[in-house]
């Protein structure tokens, strides 16, 4: 099995920066192929989904996609997505759960993105960081680290809302998960961001958008992704502010876009590989030792 992405220097394609294809849809391009655009990209390993993993199942068996993944010297670091509610501490994995830790086991994975579903008010905190420490705890058992993605439009909508769920968890394998388009797009501070400890960031996540919001939020963050660089988010200092921290973990770019998925995919391993090294050398992050 190849080795995983486990530091800053390491960047990783998340699942529809390579797929090709639209929101919840599975990939337009070849698992193979993904890999191979990746690795001579200078990737450190690519992001999974599980929709793509069960319709590629379709058409190959497990040990055949672990054997591509060989073949290409490249992991999948990064599987995703996890929603859970405010029953999942009194409950048992949902069937999506189940999927993804098979996942893992098979492609020894690092990273498991989640979210929580429904509603979040303050007075849920406590109930969603008994649900978030219960998935932290099945996930452990497969050597996963599950990394809580913050949403605008979802129940934990902020950092700071982010953070104290996971403080209060208290699960050594659970952080949050910092994208850049829900950070800023959300009105997360920076200031916040560095005064989190280093044990509460689970993974970080680039993307760009235009300065300026349009009121679609959903839709933006679904089609309109820019590369990392291309627009007006201050991702340089969002970098520098998780250097402040202490905490040393790899990082997603995640790119949702029509105007992206037309794109050859060498071109668009290449090119996003090429804008995000660009970003992170601007912050003072070296990943020359990765291309």
């Amino acid at each position: 099995m190849t080795s995983q992405p486990s530091t800053s220097q390491d960047l990783v394609a998340s699942f529809y920066t390579l797929s090709g294809a639209p929101n919840g849809d599975p990939a337009r391009h070849a698992f193979i192929d993904r890999l191979h655009a990746a690795k001579a990209a200078g990737w450190a390993g690519i992001g999974l989904a599980a929709l793509d993993y069960q319709s590629m199942l379709q058409s190959h068996q497990p040990d055949e996609l672990l054997a591509m993944t060989a073949d290409a010297d490249l992991p999948v670091a990064e599987i995703e997505f996890l929603p859970f509610d405010l029953a999942r501490a009194d409950g048992q994995p949902s069937e999506q759960e189940l999927v993804l830790y098979g996942m893992a086991d098979l492609f020894g994975s690092r990273q498991l993105n989640a979210t929580l579903g429904g509603t979040c008010s303050e007075e849920d905190e406590p109930q969603a960081a008994r649900c978030l420490a219960a998935v932290a705890d099945a996930a452990a058992d497969h050597g996963l680290v599950v990394a809580l993605e913050f949403m605008p439009f979802a129940a934990v909508k902020t950092i700071n809302q982010a953070l104290r769920i996971v403080e209060r968890a208290d699960r050594s394998n659970a952080g949050v998960l910092v994208d850049a388009y829900h950070f800023f797009r959300g009105g997360s501070s920076l200031d916040a961001l560095r005064a989190a400890g280093p044990e509460l960031i689970a993974g970080v996540q680039l993307d760009d958008a235009p300065a300026d919001a349009p009121e679609d939020l959903l839709s933006e963050t679904r089609t309109s992704r820019l590369l990392p660089g291309e627009g007006g988010l201050d991702l340089v200092g969002m970098l520098r502010a998780i250097a402040t921290t202490g905490a040393d973990v790899p990082i997603g770019v995640e790119l949702l876009s029509t105007k992206l998925q037309a794109l050859d995919i060498d071109d668009l391993a290449r090119r996003t590989y090429q804008s995000t090294a660009a970003v992170c050398a601007a912050s003072s992050l070296d990943t020359s030792s990765r291309s």
